[in-house]
């Protein structure tokens, strides 16, 4: 028996120093997801975000939230990275997020059929306390610059 909770107690002590932790710097790493499209963007306020995703300051500790002006592509795109104040915050986030998108995507069903389709390939993720949201034309090259950002911590 003790024999079997040395071997657990290596395994997990094993596992936590395989995981690598990172940092990113939203203030960069937002504008770098949006630039990274070579569409033009339009960075939305704090109360312009809670307003449309019920997502509220004391959620986050940094924020990028930016909808693209690019009348061709549609105006539901978006983009936005979130530092969250902690992993349940992080969560929240996202759960906000799947709701917001949720609503596009109804919106879009019947109205354009272009938009429909980009909120359907829209990308949500969680890594740590950060959130990376994206509905866009091209959603991997806004993946590749959140992941480009990324400094190990």
């Amino acid at each position: 028996m003790k024999k079997t909770v040395f071997v657990f107690l290596a395994a997990v002590l094993l596992l936590c120093s395989c995981t690598s932790s990172f940092t990113v710097n939203v203030a960069e790493a937002g504008p770098a997801m949006a630039d990274a499209t070579e569409y033009d963007w339009m960075e939305y306020d704090k109360d312009s975000i809670y307003n449309d995703t019920g997502i509220s300051e004391d959620m986050y500790v940094n924020c990028f939230f930016a909808w693209l002006l690019e009348a061709s592509v549609g105006n539901c795109a978006c983009v936005a990275v979130f530092e969250a104040a902690d992993g349940t915050k992080a969560q929240e986030i996202e759960t906000y997020l799947k709701a917001y998108l949720t609503d596009v995507q109804l919106t879009q069903e019947n109205y354009n059929a272009d938009n429909y389709a980009m909120s359907k390939a829209a990308e949500l993720y969680v890594e740590g306390n950060y959130v990376v949201f994206a509905i866009a034309p091209d959603t991997s090259v806004i993946k590749n610059a959140f992941e480009n950002a990324k400094v190990a911590g």
